[in-house]
């Protein structure tokens, strides 16, 4: 069943655990995962479970939500949809209580949205997401080109308003710049 140990390394085919192993190496927290060449390995500081407040760190030892991602300047979170087609989407969900997302149950979302796919000119736009009774629906839109809808999937300016709008204030407008003096 074992070999004999010649480097303080044991090999063992075919074993069984039937009661619950402990690991004596580990420390407090530790996320184990298999390391360079199969073997065993843990790294607090790039993946973290506090198991008293019930939070994953990554990149951090102290977890302040459920999931924290922490890094250098240039990291970051990360979507990726495999297959570029138009109208695929990243989407970020907030939901409420349980079960798959559904109109009932999604709160808000965010979508990058591709609206353009060929390799050279990828283009995108991002899309917010409001639930407005059992009604889950796109509010405000900035296209790639810069443009912000509200109340519109298409805004062709620079503001693109479909519906009433409240200002509680003054409108101010400048000329625009001729380019003389």
């Amino acid at each position: 069943l074992a070999s004999a140990p010649t480097t303080g390394l044991l090999t063992l085919a075919q074993l069984t655990v039937t009661n619950a192993p402990t690991f004596s190496a580990m420390t407090l927290g530790s996320v184990l995962f298999t390391g360079t060449a199969g073997i065993l390995a843990q790294s607090n500081a790039d993946l973290f479970w506090d198991n008293t407040n019930k939070r994953l760190g990554i990149g951090t030892t102290g977890p302040q939500g459920l999931l924290e991602l922490s890094g250098a300047a240039a990291t970051g979170l990360l979507l990726r949809v495999p297959t570029e087609a138009v109208g695929n989407a990243n989407i970020i969900r907030f939901l409420t209580g349980s079960g798959a997302p559904a109109d009932t149950n999604q709160v808000a979302a965010i979508l990058g949205v591709m609206t353009q796919v060929d390799p050279s000119t990828l283009k995108g736009d991002l899309a917010f997401h409001t639930n407005a009774g059992d009604n889950s629906g796109e509010r405000v839109r900035i296209t790639s080109a810069g443009n912000v809808g509200i109340g519109t999937t298409g805004p062709d300016s620079p503001l693109h308003v479909v519906g009433n709008i409240h200002f509680g204030g003054g409108i101010y407008a400048w000329p625009a710049n001729t380019g003389t003096a």
